[in-house]
């Protein structure tokens, strides 16, 4: 979207992030991809990278939504 070119910097910064530490790639019975922390034992289908990005940009997209209310 074109008001959110600003925010693009996020998603160059998450193809460069490295691989979060304790993260490994794993696959269940029926051959399907998930991801497992070996530390806290949490999963998810969606790499953790890509999670983490997501939500920040959600987050700062949110607060520019607010700035922009609050005028």
């Amino acid at each position: 979207m074109r008001q959110d070119v600003e925010l693009l910097w996020i998603a160059d910064e998450a193809l460069q992030a490295p691989e979060p530490a304790g993260w490994e790639e794993r696959q269940d019975p029926r051959g399907g991809i998930y991801y497992c922390n070996t530390i806290t034992n949490v999963t998810m289908l969606q790499h953790p990278v890509d999670y983490h990005y997501q939500q920040f940009y959600l987050q700062l997209k949110m607060q520019k939504a607010q700035q922009v209310e609050d005028g």
